[in-house]
């Protein structure tokens, strides 16, 4: 399978106005935080990749990073590069420039932001919004975008599309608006789209549907999807391969039937245990993780769970170490001799 997008060694952080005088890997001076710290990933065309974690571990800020959005100016990309193959040119994104970038945004590459009622311009309308891709990418008149904003808006399952073109975002539902974000994210048949956290407002059922239509427009368009979330249910329905992230780092990568059915990193496991489970008898008190994902500036130079995990020795503390296993690629220097213990 071609591959379509490589993250290698990607390093972004944060200007911050408080100065921190503890030394730490995540500082690199005064007033300056690493949020994401040399994740390395990549997507085929076509497949579903899910990046999970914890919210603040780090995931959006590695999505921002791929089209450039990150917030303006206290966010950068330090160093690392992140490939992209465009019609069959690879091009570093990094290094293109705003007006190359806003080519491949919406047309090449299109995102799916975690709230639509922010995504969405409140004093456009709907049909507008939607068409408004194609005329900035396609030489197409407005007339013939808009009727394919309606074709498409009726394609994620709009109801009375032609009368819900001319509402504004306040007038529609969560799930309509839900689905007016992805049709816009699909107006331009992109290659690559990244869903970050797309069904969060959204009750079960509507999560779904939303699924189901995302799985089933990608079978008909042939796009990637990149689905950032922290919810490893939707993860293990939805991806055929899975990165778990934590405290700025990728720490287990594999096909998700591997993750789900054999996790190397004690994170992992916790975060499986940790799970809702049908299994469970009435009062019985679910399996909770302890302590709490470290901040930017308290991050060590060994494992960064190990305040956390129930397996750390002292070794643990002061070494990480990224081995490839049969099914994974693990962050954990005890990952062997933890393997058949006891799920804690």
């Amino acid at each position: 399978m071609a591959r379509l997008l490589e993250i290698e060694n990607l390093i972004v952080g944060f200007e911050t106005s408080k100065s921190y005088t503890k030394s730490s890997e995540a500082q690199n001076a005064a007033g300056f935080m690493r949020a994401v710290d040399g994740v390395s990933l990549h997507i085929n065309q076509g497949e579903t990749v899910g990046l999970v974690g914890e919210s603040g571990c780090g995931k959006s800020a590695t999505a921002f990073s791929i089209l450039q959005l990150l917030p303006f100016p206290t966010g950068k990309i330090v160093s690392g590069n992140i490939i992209f193959n465009d019609a069959g040119k690879n091009i570093e994104l990094t290094k293109m420039g705003e007006k190359e970038l806003c080519e491949i945004r919406g047309k090449s590459i299109s995102m799916i932001f975690q709230e639509p009622m922010s995504a969405l311009n409140p004093v456009m309308r709907i049909g507008d919004q939607v068409a408004e891709g194609l005329l900035i990418h396609e030489k197409i008149s407005k007339k013939e975008a808009l009727k394919e904003a309606e074709r498409l808006l009726n394609r994620v399952g709009i109801e009375n599309a032609a009368a819900r073109m001319k509402s504004y975002p306040h007038q529609l539902s969560g799930g309509q608006r839900q689905r007016a974000v992805i049709a816009m994210s699909l107006i331009c048949k992109p290659q690559l789209i990244i869903a970050d956290e797309p069904t969060t407002a959204l009750d079960v059922t509507l999560q779904n549907q939303i699924l189901e239509l995302l799985k089933e427009l990608q079978r008909e368009t042939g796009a990637a999807i990149l689905f950032i979330t922290h919810d490893l249910g939707l993860v293990k329905k939805f991806c055929e391969r899975t990165y778990v992230m934590y405290a700025g780092q990728i720490v287990e990568h594999g096909n998700s039937r591997d993750i789900f059915s054999q996790p190397q990193y004690p994170y992992t496991r916790a975060l499986l245990n940790s799970r809702p489970n049908d299994a469970l008898k009435p009062k019985t008190l679910m399996t909770t993780i302890e302590g709490r994902l470290p901040t930017f500036w308290e991050w060590q130079s060994g494992c960064r769970f190990a305040a956390r995990c129930v397996y750390a020795k002292a070794e643990c503390k002061a070494q990480q170490i990224l081995e490839e296993t049969q099914t994974t690629t693990v962050r954990c220097c005890r990952y062997k001799e933890i393997k058949g213990e006891t799920k804690p």
